[in-house]
């Protein structure tokens, strides 16, 4: 049987990670990419092409870290200070602040930015998976598409406790 046209179900998107971009300011791209396995015929002439990457700015870091301006990627604040997204340096970049005397920065883990994954974390699927884990959707995550039954759809990450 001859394959189908692809139709925009068929491809998906992915943020690259945030690069310095040619006027200094942090710069991602969103990239389409063809749903694996390909079961739809791209040299069809039927068939939508992908659509181009597009350019983005970068997303804010997450409270409490801060774009470090050599890789442009999000790193927590070094204890004793803060990051509110208020302070920022010469080149625009949020900066950590340090706490005043008597006072701390208290230490919590919220994500709210989903353009990059995270330093030691991991996704994946083992089953009759759609897509190889979870994906980044640039303010969420989901779990994938296209999974049969009995998947296991896992999102990992390291995390360093503090007393």
């Amino acid at each position: 049987l001859p394959r189908l046209a692809c139709t925009e179900k068929d491809y998906d998107f992915n943020h690259t990670r945030c690069m310095q971009g040619r006027d200094g300011s942090g710069t991602q791209s969103l990239q389409y990419h063809w749903l694996e396995p390909i079961i739809c015929d791209p040299s069809n002439s039927n068939s939508v092409p992908l659509p181009p990457a597009e350019p983005l700015a970068c997303g804010p870091c997450d409270s409490g870290f801060h774009r470090d301006p050599d890789t442009y990627q999000c790193v927590a604040c070094v204890s004793g200070s803060y990051a509110d997204g208020k302070g920022r340096n010469n080149d625009g970049f949020v900066t950590c602040t340090p706490c005043g005397a008597g006072q701390a920065a208290i230490k919590e883990f919220n994500i709210t930015n989903f353009d990059a994954w995270m330093p030691n974390s991991d996704t994946g699927c083992a089953g009759k998976c759609g897509s190889p884990g979870w994906r980044l959707r640039g303010d969420f995550i989901d779990s994938g598409v296209g999974h049969g039954l009995n998947v296991d759809v896992w999102f990992s990450f390291d995390v360093e406790l503090y007393q």
